[in-house]
C-alpha cells in the first residue's frame, strides 16, 4: 500500500495545481505573462496553456510517478482492452450515441457559450478555415483527453484494483474517481458537471471491465469533439448563445 499512498499524494498535488492554473483558478491570468503563450492572439494563450497543463499535470507527472513506483504501462490502463466488449457492435453504437449527445449539447446555451475552449480558433474555423479543426481535434485528443483518462480512469482506478485483495470492493474503489473527475468541472455549465458524474460511473465500469483507458477515451473524445464541431457549425450559420 506504500506505493499507492505515494501515488495518491502526488496525484492530489498535481490535480490541485492543474485546477488552480486554469479558469476559474486564481492564477488563470498566468498565460498572458509567460513568454511563449503571451505571443498568441486572442484567447489562444489560455487555450494553449490549458492543453499544456493538462498534458503535464494530468498526464506526465502522475504517469512518471507511477512508472517510478514500479507500475507498468498496462497496469495504468495503457493496454489493449482485455474484454471483447470493445470489439462488439455495442461499442460503435455507444460511440455514435456520444456523438449525438455532443451535437445536441450545442443547443444548450450554457455549453454553446462555454465551448470550444479557444473562441479565437472557433471563429477562425467558422469563418472558413476548416483546416484548423483537425489540428484542434488532435491537440484536444492527445494533450487533453488522453491525459484526462490516464489520470482519472488509469491512475486513480487500476493500481488500486491490483492492490485491493477484497474483490467485492472493486466497484466502490473504481467509482471513487467519479468525485474528483466531477468536481474538477467546477465553473463549467452545471449540465456538463452533472453529466460528468454519470459518465464517470460508466467509465469506471468500462475500466474495471476492460482494464484499459482506451474505451472510455474513445467515448469521451467522441462526445467532446462532436460538441465543439456542432458549436462551430452553428456559429458558421450565425447562431448565438
Amino acid at each position: 500500500m506504500r506505493r499507492t499512498s505515494v501515488l495518491i499524494i502526488i496525484s492530489a498535488v498535481s490535480l490541485v495545481l492543474y485546477a488552480y492554473l486554469n479558469p476559474p483558478g486564481p492564477y488563470e491570468s498566468l498565460p498572458g505573462i509567460l513568454p511563449f503563450f503571451r505571443s498568441l492572439k486572442g484567447d489562444m494563450p489560455e487555450y494553449a496553456f490549458r492543453f499544456a497543463t493538462s498534458a503535464f499535470f494530468l498526464g506526465l507527472i502522475p504517469m512518471t510517478t507511477a512508472f517510478l513506483l514500479g507500475y507498468s504501462p498496462a497496469e495504468i490502463g495503457l493496454r489493449v482492452p482485455a474484454h471483447r466488449f470493445f470489439r462488439t457492435p455495442r461499442f460503435p453504437i455507444l460511440t455514435v450515441l456520444c456523438i449525438l449527445i455532443g451535437f445536441s449539447g450545442s443547443f444548450d446555451p450554457s455549453l454553446f457559450s462555454f465551448y470550444p475552449y479557444g473562441k479565437t480558433l472557433a471563429l477562425r474555423v467558422s469563418a472558413g478555415a476548416w483546416g484548423a479543426f483537425p489540428v484542434h481535434a488532435a491537440a484536444y485528443g492527445i494533450l487533453y483527453y488522453i491525459p484526462w483518462e490516464i489520470f482519472f480512469r488509469g491512475i486513480l482506478i487500476l493500481p488500486f484494483l491490483q492492490d485491493n485483495r477484497e474483490k467485492k470492493g472493486l466497484p466502490a474503489v473504481a467509482l471513487l474517481q467519479c468525485i474528483p473527475s466531477s468536481l474538477i468541472h467546477f465553473g463549467h455549465p452545471i449540465s456538463e458537471t452533472l453529466g460528468a458524474v454519470l459518465f464517470g460511473i460508466f467509465a469506471a465500469w468500462l475500466v474495471v471491465r476492460t482494464r484499459s483507458i482506451w474505451p472510455s477515451f474513445t467515448l469521451h473524445f467522441a462526445l467532446g469533439i462532436s460538441l465543439d464541431a456542432a458549436i462551430i457549425i452553428r456559429m458558421a450559420d450565425g447562431a448565438v448563445a
